[in-house]
């Protein structure tokens, strides 16, 4: 169960599009939005908030935007520039007019001034500011009759310590008559390069990671694609030459299958140099999936996904925060992923020092988080603070206990509201500099034991069946005992582990010793156990059956009362089928 968590929420006077923490000091959070152009009567605002406060959200600075121009659609803090001082940039777009001249200046940049704390009065109230100070051109003249690009995406590379002066920031069109993303440093906003993405084609998100001290990769979604390319950090413009390779394309239904439509890609953000968490909507508003790609050179695996709370039938947004940058005692990365429904739902991954991902826990799902639809969720930047160090007079510091810590969580709507969840922050257990902090605390059973009791759990199933059935024997049908009850071991696992290394181990125990096989019957469906050749040479693992084959075995299992939508298919991968050719091989995962 999820520990409280503070909530400060505040309304504005305009709907909210924008939103993001400053990355070096997570108690500022701007926010932006409005009416767009013409005479709504709504105005075109950015207002800055202080966020200190678990419960209260004061305004500290506002700039008003000119009416004549279209509202803010895109916003990010860059870094700071002085003292009390940071660069903000935005999307925004000129009047109409200037658009149909192709002079769209759709890039802002904003500088914000922070209140002194002395200069705070004890309404919490400073003399906080704003002040536009640059507009730029970086997309490509529109060739439409209507011209109605607009600056869609806005993202920057991560902050990191010590900080510096400029990031490598990406921005993406949206309704352009083909679709671009524009490489650029986010002090002087100079093009670092260009993605041209063909005619009808669209960026739906960006992110970049820093690959190594010398470069960056960037990955970026379509609806249906996934590329990543890599950026030089020191490259000029004019060399810096981008090659975007295809490395996941979302496939096609099976030819048999009810539902033609493929899931789109909605969001995704890098965990490392080499993973990837994807957002994707299923087809006719049915739900959402997160999913955890491998990228090995050109070429790209899934290897862990989670279906998103029923309530969700699409998502519109998502973030990542890292709690920790090293992978020398690995990190936890939190999830946030907003839904139509107006909910949050929080997860986590930890990532191991291997590179290998945990599978997904859920921390918590924020319910009615706004009136109205959410636009953007965003975590603030967590930097972990230094252990203390032992000293000779004082070497019970190694086992002191480390501060607290919190990350924010900020979510803007079209309701003008705002709100900031402040998650708190726990330890692992361990010694010295080994712990870390994590939202999650991470379970037993996500150790290597797990692997270890898994498989002793399912090969001593399987010497229970056999001792009971025989091998080779049918017990005649399941029944309406339901496979649930015939495989225990799929309640202990993890079902979010889809594809982990965990189900390879559990995978190759099963099948070294014995396995649990189900046959097509003339009633029913009927279970069996059988030896490893026989699993090998009649069974085949889910993961190689047809979407129609698997969905004819769930319609036979599910008229036999054996099994039912709600269990989901974590039973059945533990279980082998045979005659249809269909099998749910590969134990454990979810």
């Amino acid at each position: 169960m999820a520990p409280s968590i503070a909530v400060a929420k505040s309304s504005l006077s305009y709907p909210l599009y924008g939103a993001d923490f400053d990355p070096e000091d997570d108690r500022f959070l701007l926010v932006g939005g409005g009416g767009g152009e013409g005479r709504s009567g709504v105005g075109n605002k950015i207002t800055l908030l202080d966020a200190s406060s678990p419960s209260t959200l004061t305004q500290v600075a506002e700039i008003d935007l000119s009416r004549d121009e279209d509202s803010v659609t895109s916003l990010a803090v860059a870094h700071r520039t002085g003292k009390n001082k940071t660069l903000a940039l935005a999307g925004i777009n000129s009047s109409t007019a200037a658009q149909a001249a192709n002079q769209n200046e759709h890039l802002r940049s904003f500088a914000v001034h922070y209140p002194s704390r002395k200069s705070q009065n004890a309404s919490g109230k400073g003399s906080g500011s704003i002040t536009a100070t640059a507009r730029a051109s970086r997309f490509s003249p529109s060739t439409a009759v209507k011209k109605e690009t607009y600056q869609r995406v806005l993202r920057l590379s991560p902050m990191r310590k010590p900080a510096t002066t400029s990031r490598l920031a990406a921005i993406a069109t949206g309704l352009a008559p083909e679709g671009e993303i524009v490489l650029l440093d986010s002090a002087s906003t100079t093009s670092r390069g260009r993605i041209n993405l063909g005619k009808g084609e669209e960026a739906a998100d960006v992110d970049i990671i820093e690959a190594s001290d010398k470069e960056y990769h960037v990955a970026y979604c379509t609806t249906y694609e996934i590329a990543r390319c890599t950026v030089r950090r020191s490259a000029s413009p004019a060399k810096d030459k981008l090659d975007p390779q295809v490395v996941w394309v979302c496939p096609h239904p099976d030819v048999f299958a009810s539902e033609k439509a493929r899931p789109s890609f909605r969001a995704l953000r890098f965990l490392t140099p080499s993973l990837l968490l994807v957002l994707s909507n299923r087809p006719k508003r049915t739900g959402a999936e997160l999913s955890i790609l491998r990228i090995s050179g050109r070429f790209g695996e899934v290897i862990g996904r989670k279906v998103l709370h029923r309530s969700m039938k699409a998502a519109t947004g998502l973030d990542v925060t890292v709690l920790g940058h090293s992978l020398q005692d690995g990190y936890q990365a939190v999830i946030a992923v907003s839904g139509q429904d107006a909910s949050i739902e929080m997860l986590a991954v930890d990532i191991k020092p291997s590179g290998e991902p945990s599978g997904f826990r859920v921390f918590a799902i924020l319910r009615d988080v706004h009136p109205l639809q959410i636009t953007r969720v965003c975590l603030s930047t967590f930097f972990p603070p230094p252990p203390p160090t032992p000293t000779r007079k004082n070497a019970s510091l190694a086992s002191a206990p480390l501060p607290p810590q919190y990350i924010k969580l900020a979510s803007v709507s079209v309701g003008n509201t705002v709100v900031v969840h402040t998650l708190p922050l726990t330890t692992t257990p361990g010694p010295g500099r080994s712990r870390r902090y994590v939202l999650v605390s991470p379970s037993w059973f996500s150790t290597p034991t797990r692997a270890v009791l898994a498989s002793l759990i399912v090969i001593l199933l399987a010497i229970l069946l056999q001792g009971y059935f025989g091998v080779g024997r049918s017990p005649g049908g399941l029944g309406r005992m339901g496979l649930q009850n015939v495989v225990p071991q799929a309640k202990v696992a993890d079902p979010s582990l889809n594809g982990a290394p965990l189900q390879d181990d559990i995978g190759s125990g099963m099948t070294s010793k014995a396995g649990v096989m189900v046959r097509d019957g003339p009633d029913a469906p009927q279970v069996q156990t059988q030896p490893a050749n026989v699993l090998e040479k009649e069974g085949k693992p889910w993961h190689e059956l047809q979407p129609h084959e698997k969905e004819r075995w769930k319609q036979k299992l599910a008229a036999a009362g054996q099994w039912t939508l709600e269990e989901g298919e974590t039973v059945l991968e533990a279980l082998f089928f045979g005659e249809m050719g269909a099998v749910v091989g590969q134990a454990v995962g979810g």
